[in-house]
């Protein structure tokens, strides 16, 4: 079966307590191993020990590997362990796992993929199977069939009448025709022929008509042709292959990719100019589980005429910015990304290029647990190649990285923040109708106004009018000099330091001066103090100006009545009784005329004695 190396287990493998089959022969596991690209096998461990070296599982294991073929299942290795024979090949399950959840096209291809092993078998190997069934067909990952159970293939030169006789009970029985005996071993084709039409029938027996092009033509082909009771009337499989079952678009398309390599440039530029177009009339799904893994073959991936009309349709998930793609974004994580994924471990600077080239655009279909556990140490690798393009490459898709899984995956490090944000922080103000906006710069300056005043340094209070009216036109010149100054200069905004209520008595109120917005913040600056203003409801006003007005004491005015009181400690007495000291209509403080004497005079009681 091989050289010695063969025989020994695949390093690092672990075998599935599990089982997927058990038969007589063997029973089936899945398995894992640590080399090779893909590291999932299935391994097949012979039932019991035995003596002679041609166990079924023996057997089997020699034809696997001396019969070679896409449509074949794929011998790996095989060895002896605690005297048990062990056979590894490609992954896979079997066909009874899955066949119910199969669609008619589906297993229209299946059965095309056997019907061209067989034509192999016999035209190539000149060897019969012997034992076509469904027990002997297994299903790879991508939903491919391939041919196996060769434990019973015979050359056509050793077939002979008491080998099938011997073997016939281990056989499958309904495969078997009944006029066996009479007419075998020549020619040793029919027992392969009869067995196929039984294998057909059963597994498109429960699918309508109106699925597949000629389905029912073709069923009526394996009842009336292939299961014959007369071996001359059975038609070659090479024949069945060109029957219209097969022929359709959809088969015609995965023949042509499944023999991409012996086709001419000319013939490949024409297939791949309208292949997008042709695959839209099949469902998504299909074209994704059918034609996945030969669409992103690396004869596909490299051909110039696949790059130009077929590869922007096929890894470009579909959008509204890409409604033409092949695939919705669904249907192309479920069925593309695990291919890629397998595709990026591949060391081929084409070939990664070409997924650096639309990796902005297919990079989302990824889970963050893949690119950051599968895709990014690959790309990491990447940087380090000392192609000038592959690294460029490598570095834009790092860049579609950041956004997805953030700099500290992709970078990596310490990182610290080196550059600041130096744009102008614009003060937008709120929109508010005229009176609002006025009541709001109204508090603002009142607020300010407030908080200057604090700062500046207490005054103490007026001993008399005189001096008060004297600071207030001092204040008021220099107020006037200011306000002069600021019509000079457009840069500098000017503020009323008054309030309202201030504004409202012209007779006996010192009149405070006008001080720069601009100079006040800068005094209280200074001083060491930053205080932001806050917005002061008018109510708020008042209540903070109530106990801040100016305590002034009035000048006493001596009125002597017609009693004619000596005592000079009346004057306090008299003010005490005064209802109004302010006085709202005089004139001027302090000056008193003859008209308003006796107004005045009325509305002071004489002092009691």
């Amino acid at each position: 079966m091989g050289n010695e190396s063969s025989r020994n287990q695949l390093s690092g493998l672990v075998i599935d307590e599990k089982a997927f089959e058990v038969t007589d022969n063997w029973t089936l596991y899945s398995a894992n191993y640590s080399s090779g690209s893909n590291p999932k096998v299935s391994v097949f461990i012979e039932a019991s020990q035995h003596s002679s070296s041609l166990s079924p599982l023996h057997l089997f294991a020699k034809n696997l590997m001396l019969h070679r073929h896409p449509c074949i299942l794929k011998y790996i290795a095989s060895w002896t362990k605690s005297g048990k024979l062990y056979l590894a090949t490609e992954d896979v399950r079997p066909l009874s796992h899955v066949i119910n959840s199969l669609t008619s096209i589906q297993k229209c291809i299946g059965l095309y993929s056997i019907l061209k092993a067989l034509v192999f078998l016999h035209e190539q190997a000149k060897a019969a199977h012997l034992n076509v069934c469904k027990a002997s067909i297994y299903v790879t990952a991508d939903g491919s069939w391939k041919l196996g159970g060769l434990e019973f293939l015979k050359r056509f030169q050793d077939l002979t009448l008491s080998y099938l006789q011997e073997t016939k009970s281990k056989r499958y029985i309904y495969g078997i025709a009944p006029n066996e005996d009479d007419c075998a071993p020549q020619p040793p084709t029919i027992i392969d022929q009869y067995a196929f039409g039984v294998l057909a029938d059963e597994i498109l027996e429960e699918k309508s008509n109106d699925q597949v092009p000629a389905l029912k033509e073709f069923k009526d082909t394996c009842i009336n042709c292939l299961r014959s009771g007369e071996p001359s009337e059975r038609p070659s499989l090479s024949q069945v292959l060109r029957h219209p079952f097969f022929t359709h678009e959809f088969i015609t398309v995965h023949n042509f990719l499944s023999e991409l390599a012996i086709k001419t440039q000319d013939q490949k530029t024409e297939f791949f100019k309208s292949l997008a177009a042709d695959l839209k009339v099949f469902p998504e799904n299909l074209i994704a589980s059918q034609l996945g893994s030969l669409l992103l073959s690396r004869l596909v991936l490299l051909d110039s005429a696949a790059q130009a009309c077929l590869l922007p349709h096929l890894l470009t998930p579909r959008s509204d910015e890409y409604p033409e793609s092949l695939f919705s974004d669904s249907v192309f994580s479920k069925f593309i990304v695990p291919k890629l994924l397998s595709i990026f471990c591949v060391r081929d600077s084409q070939v990664r290029l070409i997924l650096l080239k639309y990796f902005k655009l297919f990079c989302s279909s990824f889970t963050q647990q893949q690119l950051q556990l599968q895709i990014l140490p690959e790309l990491l690798l990447g940087i380090k190649d000392t192609s000038d393009e592959l690294v460029c490459a490598t570095l834009h898709a790092l860049a579609d990285l950041v956004p997805v899984l953030g700099s500290a995956v992709v970078i990596g490090g310490k990182r610290s923040r080196i550059f600041a944000d130096g744009r102008p922080k614009l003060w937008k103000e709120p929109e508010k109708d005229h009176e609002s906006s006025k009541k709001s710069l109204e508090s603002d300056l009142v607020s300010s106004e407030i908080i200057t005043e604090l700062m500046l340094h207490e005054r103490p209070s007026p001993d008399g009018g005189e001096d008060l009216i004297q600071e207030s036109q001092n204040c008021n010149s220099n107020s006037s000099h200011l306000l002069q100054e600021s019509n000079d200069d457009d840069n500098e905004q000017w503020i009323d330091w008054e309030s309202p209520q201030e504004k409202e008595s012209s007779v006996g109120v010192v009149e405070k001066p006008r001080i720069a917005k601009k100079d006040s913040i800068d005094e209280i600056k200074s001083l060491g103090i930053f205080v932001k203003p806050k917005e002061v409801k008018p109510d708020e006003i008042d209540a903070l100006f109530q106990d801040m007005e100016p305590v002034i004491s009035k000048t006493p005015v001596a009125v002597i009545s017609e009693n004619g009181s000596s005592n000079k400690f009346d004057v306090a007495s008299i003010e005490d009784q005064v209802e109004d000291g302010w006085a709202d209509d005089i004139d001027d403080w302090g000056a008193v005329s003859d008209d308003n004497f006796e107004s005045i005079s009325d509305k002071i009681q004489e002092p009691s004695s």
